[in-house]
């Protein structure tokens, strides 16, 4: 199960479920973003918002804009 809600930057899924998600980038009027192949996307896992440490960082592919985290990647988190 995976619940995204854009409007407070989070992302919910379920530990052990693989997700799949195309990534568009916006600036602050609101028009659309390509990023520059000297852009670095990345991503950070937490188990609460408030934690400092993430579970998993990831780098997300410029020429894909997708981010995915596979099944074995959460499995095992408490």
């Amino acid at each position: 199960m995976v619940i995204v809600r854009p409007e407070k930057n989070l992302i919910i899924m379920t530990r052990g479920d693989t997700l799949i998600l195309d990534i568009k980038i916006v600036d602050a009027e609101g028009n659309d973003y390509t990023p520059a192949p000297t852009d670095v996307l990345r991503f950070a896992l937490k188990k609460t918002y408030e934690d400092e440490e993430p579970l998993l960082l990831k780098e997300i592919p410029i020429d894909t804009c997708q981010l995915r985290i596979d099944s074995q990647e959460t499995k095992e988190f408490m």
